[in-house]
Parts: C-alpha cells; structure tokens; sequence
C-alpha cells in the first residue's frame, strides 16, 4: 500500500510540475515565436444592407444577399412563409438554413397565417418607412 500512495503522491508532483513557471530568462529564451500579425476582414461581396421588421413567428434571424441572390435565415423549426416580391409570390431554393431567392428585389413580404414580415434593402443613406400601426391580421392580406 506505501508504494501506491508514494506512485500517486509523485504522479500528482510530476502533472503539477508542467504547471510551474520558468525562470524568466530561459522563458523567453525558449519560447521566442515572430509577431504575428492581426488577421484582415475578409470581403466575400455580400451586401448585409437589409433591415427585418414584422411578427417574430416567420422573421428571418438574418438577410444577405451576394451574387445576384438573396439568403434568408430563418430559425430552426421555423414556419416557412410565402415570399412575396411586387405582390407576386416568388419561388424559392432551401438551402439549410437558408431560403435563397434568385434577385436581389428592394422589399420581400413574408406572409403565413395571418403573419406578416417585411424585409427591406436600405441605402446608407435612406431609412425604411414601415407603418407598425395596422393591426398583424390587416397587414397579412395580400392587396
């Protein structure tokens, strides 16, 4: 029994002995690494200049479009709603987690069950108007 608590006793010295720190100077002797530098922001092309306002049950959590498409995250087990552009619904691909719309329209409705959400492209410069003042069921319908 002295043996294994001796070999315990020295296995928690040897694991704990890692953890202690060198003197300074062959710290920085053997540990001499070039500087780095920071990493530069990648520029993929994607235009993040979209604003989601509208019932949560169908928003998406983000919107980007890149290359002549647009890219609708929606939440998992989300409702997945009728895309509607200019009063016309508009096809769509799923690509997980995505809803990919082939054009890069201005404004998207997302309607489902009395829901409605709308996504808006906006300018620097411009910001949306969007009336909050109807009533959910009112602002689902399709005029």
């Amino acid at each position: 029994m002295p043996t294994r608590r001796f070999s315990l006793v020295l296995a928690a010295l040897l694991a704990l002995s890692g953890c202690a720190a060198l003197p300074r100077s062959e710290a920085v002797g053997a540990n001499k690494y070039a500087p780095r530098p920071a990493a530069s922001p990648v520029d993929i092309g994607a235009d993040w200049n979209w604003l989601v306002s509208g019932d949560r049950a169908i928003s998406p959590v983000q919107v980007f479009s890149m290359k002549g498409k647009t890219y609708l995250q929606m939440r998992p087990q989300q409702i997945v709603p009728a895309i509607v552009v200019a009063g016309v619904p508009v096809p769509f691909q799923i690509s997980q987690p995505y809803l990919v719309i082939h054009g890069e329209p201005r404004e998207i409705d997302l309607i489902s069950s009395g829901y409605r959400a709308v996504v808006v492209r906006v300018g620097a410069d411009q910001a949306p108007k969007i009336d909050n003042s109807i009533d959910r069921i009112r602002r689902a319908a399709i005029q």
